[in-house]
């Protein structure tokens, strides 16, 4: 169940904004691949996991504490190159000659891909400690 509400409620709804443009491209007479792949898309995506993660962190049980530091900690310095990131896109408004956009959709595209695949291991590693909550077969023995 974990695993299903992870891509439903994040992965899917951080995806609308990139469906919704890319729906908006495929209708479009004059829409440029550019238009498709729009830079603030990305970084929402990103910025949608990044939280994702820390609030499903905050509220695990029985995680060990250090790993969920570790895990909260790099989901925070995604927010920040991201909210970076944003801020160098939003800059090309004003001077298209500052940053090259293509490298920045490359980068944002990048970083998206290694957030998702690290909110996916949190988000595997929580479906496990829940599942050998809810089911005594999975608990570790415990021996005196």
């Amino acid at each position: 169940m974990q695993r299903t509400r992870w891509l439903i409620y994040t992965v899917v709804i951080g995806l609308i904004p990139l469906g919704i443009r890319a729906l908006i491209y495929i209708c479009a007479r004059r829409a440029t691949l550019d238009f498709a792949l729009n830079e603030g898309d990305l970084v929402a995506f990103g910025l949608v996991l990044s939280v994702t993660n820390i609030n499903e962190l905050e509220h695990a049980r029985n995680v060990d504490p250090r790993w969920k530091t570790r895990c909260v900690g790099l989901s925070v310095v995604f927010i920040i190159i991201f909210g970076a990131l944003l801020m160098a896109a939003d800059t090309v408004a004003l001077d298209d000659n500052l940053f090259d956009i293509r490298n920045l959709k490359i980068v944002l595209s990048v970083l998206c891909m290694a957030i998702l695949a690290i909110s996916h291991a949190i988000n595997a590693q929580l479906a496990l400690l829940e599942d050998r909550l809810t089911q005594p077969e999975l608990r570790p023995e415990v021996t005196t």
